[in-house]
């Protein structure tokens, strides 16, 4: 494999501040967005509304929720019909693209409770994110019915690999780099290219390819300060209980890890990035997007490649259902008459009446091929951003933006600072390293002790988060991020994360003999999950509602009354 061209100078801070201001005059608005999954949860036992009546519960919200329009459009279905994702517009601040999520998230509470004012006998829907309380149906019949049958397919294949590995919500952002400063950087560079801008695009596809691999030492701190999923569920003997298991986030406890997860040099260069996902697309370990490493580079179809139908993929097969091809061919006679079905239904008769076997396939080995073939074409759209995987979220307005902050600020400093953690190269030793780390930050949050990602030291979570901010204060004082991360700060002193806040709470209140089972996890009651779930409404309706002066209670009738249960002994 070709050894990497990349060769970083470092860049003074006032640089940085430059590139910023001119990314604002010119209008650059992608420095910063957020996605943000969700579940919706049956109130009166915890399990996930997965339909309401025969519609997923995705569409009925979306339907009968009363939502502004700005957000329905941002509001995409998720693998199982009881989850959602939602978007914010790309951003020129971290700190507009954290308000406009929390505020997305306030607007879907409203939009809960326009429901149950307007269905009073239906059962209160919650939202929560991070683990389920209770297991969900992981059937493929559970897939929104709004996918279509080219997609829907897609999502079978990963039901059928993953299971209930696909039910955890979470958090991910997606961070460019101001467009002047990476000119800024190419412009000093010895690869630079004279001619066309071919060069200044390969230019930025190692530079996101290197960042997404430096960003990779700091993922388990990531876990560890975002950690929020203390709960989870499992069956004992038949029943099925909500319990503390211990760890800080269960969330990733739960994602899939496949291989390349933790493949080594897979982010060494852009070279070895592409060589090593299109051998793990080919051994088809990678279909669509399934790529959970904790950071990764990212690009976008509308920067390149368009999607390939399904109808278009099996023409580069020769197959072909037109009216001449029907027409023509006996074993086609079913179809005739039948204009209005859709590409794959037609290929589901062709595939029973035995044309599709003269043709040599069958119609899974074409899905096969379509995944393939497009998750190939996505490989080479070009990168302009790293998507950041390992978040979760439910913090308050200022530690969520404190978490944006430090993202954005790391990004920055690390582009700004290329001999910083210059060691770290995604070879083996540095992999098992950072997988160590990334287990101890799931299981103890900031509490635990891992290998410095660079010297091979032994670090407690909280000293490698007090030296990294240590690191970041003259460049953040500079840029004008420094305030922001000041929860981070307290953090590094000794300050709960949110999972052990809930820990410490459930343990407060469930006294000195909480109910265990047999295997010894404590169980958490319903009213207690229920109680931080409308907590987390009230802070956002009523509190930061008011703060920030979104004025969401006023846009009509008012939510119910929040209640609290108190039903834990």
């Amino acid at each position: 494999m070709a050894k990497t061209v990349l060769k970083l100078e470092g860049i003074n801070p006032r640089q940085v501040v430059k590139a910023l201001e001119l990314a604002e005059k010119e209008g650059e608005t992608n420095l910063y967005g957020i996605e943000k999954e969700f579940a919706f949860v049956n109130a009166s036992n915890l399990y996930p509304l997965q339909k309401i009546g025969r519609q997923s519960t995705y569409k009925f919200v979306t339907t009968y929720g009363n939502i502004p329009f700005e957000l329905r459009r941002r509001i995409m279905p998720e693998v199982f019909d009881y989850m959602i994702e939602v978007i914010t517009e790309p951003e020129y601040s971290y700190r507009h693209a954290v308000e406009e999520i929390l505020k997305s998230e306030a607007e879907l509470w409203y939009a809960l409770s326009h429901i149950q004012n307007e269905f009073p006998n239906m059962d209160e829907i919650l939202l929560s994110s991070g683990t389920l309380f209770k297991p969900a149906q992981i059937e493929n019949e559970n897939i929104p019915e709004v996918w279509g049958k080219d997609k829907k397919a897609y999502l079978e294949e990963m039901v059928r690999r993953y299971g209930e590995k696909l039910t955890p919500q979470g958090m991910h952002g997606n961070i460019s780099i101001p467009e002047p400063l990476i000119a800024y950087q190419y412009h000093r560079s010895d690869t630079k290219k004279e001619k066309g801008s071919t060069g200044y695009v390969d230019f930025k596809n190692e530079v996101y390819v290197w960042l997404a691999c430096k960003l990779r030492a700091f993922a388990s701190l990531i876990i560890a300060i975002e950690a929020n999923s203390p709960f989870d569920y499992l069956i004992e003997d038949g029943e099925i209980y909500t319990v503390l298991t211990g760890y800080h986030s269960n969330r990733w406890k739960r994602l899939p890890q496949i291989e390349s997860t933790n493949h080594p040099f897979i982010l060494r260069n852009y070279t070895y990035f592409q060589r090593i996902s299109l051998m793990l697309i080919n051994k088809g370990i990678i279909i669509g997007a399934n790529n959970y490493m904790p950071i990764r580079p990212k690009g976008e179809r509308r920067l390149g490649e368009v999607p390939l139908s399904f109808e278009r993929a099996c023409w580069l097969h020769d197959i072909v259902l037109n009216e001449k091809e029907i027409a023509s061919d006996p074993l086609l006679s079913e179809l005739r008459g039948l204009e209005d079905l859709t590409f794959i239904e037609k290929l589901e008769i062709a595939e029973r009446t035995g044309w599709l076997k003269k043709k040599g396939y069958k119609l899974s080995d074409l899905m096969k091929l379509w995944q393939k073939d497009n998750v190939r074409r996505l490989l080479g759209v070009p990168l302009n951003r790293l998507e950041i995987r390992c978040e979760e979220s439910g913090g308050d307005y200022e530690f969520e933006r404190a978490k944006a902050a430090f993202l954005f600020t790391l990004s920055l400093y690390l582009f700004a600072n290329p001999e910083f953690g210059a060691e770290f190269t995604y070879g083996r030793k540095d992999l098992k390293r950072v997988e160590f780390n990334e287990s101890q930050a799931m299981k103890q949050g900031l509490n635990c002790e891992i290998i410095h990602p660079f010297s091979g030291e032994k670090i407690k979570m909280r000293d490698f988060l007090s030296s990294t901010l240590n690191v970041l204060r003259n460049f953040a004082l500079e840029i004008g991020t420094y305030e922001d991360m000041t929860p981070l700060m307290e953090l590094s002193k000794g300050k709960a994360n949110e999972s052990e806040k809930k820990i410490n709470t459930a343990l407060k209140i469930l006294g000195k003999n909480p109910k265990k089972t047999k295997n010894g996890f404590i169980i958490i009651p319903d009213g207690m999950i229920r109680d931080f779930l409308l907590e987390r409404k009230k802070y956002l309706l009523e509190e930061l509602s008011e703060k920030l002066n979104w004025g969401i209670t006023k846009l009509g009738e008012s939510p119910q009354e929040i209640t609290f249960f108190k039903s834990y002994k």
